[in-house]
């Protein structure tokens, strides 16, 4: 869904969705995944990555 709203409308405003990590590079963070990418020239998305994010345990 992320990644479709990316292509239709080019921004995703919602930073706990789509944020700057640092250094040029992006996360799409879809719970509980997220996916690490970076801008090309051309509007191109390169997503390089992904991974779970681990939960944290509250005792």
């Amino acid at each position: 869904m992320l990644f479709k709203r990316m292509g239709d409308f080019g921004i995703i405003n919602d930073k706990t969705k789509f944020r700057n990590e640092g250094d040029k590079i992006y996360a799409f963070k879809s719970q509980p995944n997220r996916f690490l990418s970076f801008f090309i020239e051309g509007r191109k998305i390169i997503v390089t990555n992904a991974f779970k994010k681990k939960v944290r345990n509250s005792r």
